[in-house]
């Protein structure tokens, strides 16, 4: 029986020749490969608008990401005095960000696809992982 070993690493990508050494296998979540901020935000201010709610700059859709609440609880913070269905809103926003990550305006972080491409070189097995919601955007990635 093959003994295999199991971690969790966050390790820079100026060491990435230390999991060359030790694995064999590395998995990924697709989060840590793509930066989904601007579909997020893109996604929160479509959701705003299609819902006839008062415009959120930018800057005050990603202060509000930051806070890191669930999405069910945005409207009573970006709308304390409105009384918008928070299941309407929500199920909007997932809409709206399903369309625009299957339209695939997702970018990598930088040196992503560098490091993934030298570990391949390098005989590393590489695996991916991610919801449903942003299956299209594995499949995307799977095409590099």
């Amino acid at each position: 029986m093959q003994k295999v070993q199991h971690a969790i690493l966050m390790v820079p990508v100026a060491n990435q020749s230390y999991l060359m050494n030790k694995y064999s296998t590395i998995i990924f979540d697709i989060d840590v490969i793509h930066d989904i901020t601007g579909a997020v935000i893109d996604a929160l201010q479509a959701t705003i608008s299609k819902l006839g709610l008062p415009y959120h700059s930018e800057k005050e859709c990603m202060d509000i990401i930051s806070l890191k609440k669930r999405v069910i609880e945005l409207p009573e913070i970006l709308f304390p005095e409105s009384d918008i269905d928070s299941a309407i809103f929500t199920r909007t926003y997932f809409n709206i960000l399903d369309e625009v990550i299957t339209r695939g305006d997702i970018k990598l972080y930088p040196k992503v696809l560098e490091t993934l491409q030298e570990l391949k070189m390098r005989g590393i097995n590489i695996c991916m992982t991610s919801c449903k919601r942003k299956r299209d955007a594995l499949n995307d990635f799977a095409k590099h």
